[in-house]
């Protein structure tokens, strides 16, 4: 399974104060297959891999440069978010 949508693309990435911000092409939002196990799928690959880092508490995501409610209408994305490990399997 692919977590990000085809096309979608990482344009940048900043990391201030315990937050790391993921600034995704708009790919990310126009592409999406849909349903909420995909969103999840897609948000916490993103959050996930990004606490792993040092010093990464929490991660905004963004999707060219500007805040968004939400990826698929389904998760809130709008503030910052942290680790989930209820999406891990062994």
């Amino acid at each position: 399974m692919r977590p990000l949508p085809e096309g979608a693309r990482l344009l940048g990435v900043k990391t201030e104060d315990g937050i790391a911000t993921a600034d995704f092409s708009e790919e990310l939002v126009s592409r999406f297959p849909g349903g909420s196990s995909n969103e999840a799928a897609t948000v916490y690959s993103i959050v996930n891999t990004l606490t792993s880092l040092p010093g990464v508490e929490k991660v905004q995501i963004l999707v060219e440069g500007e805040v968004v409610e939400t990826i698929g209408g389904h998760l809130d994305v709008s503030s910052p978010l942290a680790f989930d490990g209820e999406l891990l399997t062994d």
